[in-house]
């Protein structure tokens, strides 16, 4: 929901201040790529100009130690690996587990 100028929206004292809880999920792919991960962190998490967490949740069948870089990078608030498995039975909907992803 967006606040607008509309007294019944906008509560007293104003507009609370906004945060944003970015999930990514799924396969890693090319995360490990500089120029995907600065881009990433560039485009989306600070273009938002808000106070931000990134959780991520990611397939962790093959090794992830070429995306230690782009963690460090981006350093997420929270990094969870799950089984190919996992995300498939998942369908990578985790509405109505929003604690993953909560400031």
């Amino acid at each position: 929901t967006f606040l607008n100028d509309s007294p019944s929206v906008v509560p007293p004292g104003g507009p609370p201040d906004l945060h944003v809880a970015h999930c990514m999920a799924g396969e890693l792919r090319a995360l490990y790529f500089p120029s995907v991960y600065k881009s990433y962190k560039v485009s989306v998490i600070d273009s938002l100009e808000a106070p931000s967490k990134l959780f991520i949740i990611a397939n962790a069948e093959k090794s992830t130690e070429r995306y230690q870089p782009a963690f460090d990078h981006l350093q997420p608030a929270e990094l969870l690996f799950v089984s190919h498995d996992e995300l498939e039975r998942s369908n990578l909907n985790f509405e109505g587990s929003p604690e993953r992803c909560t400031f």
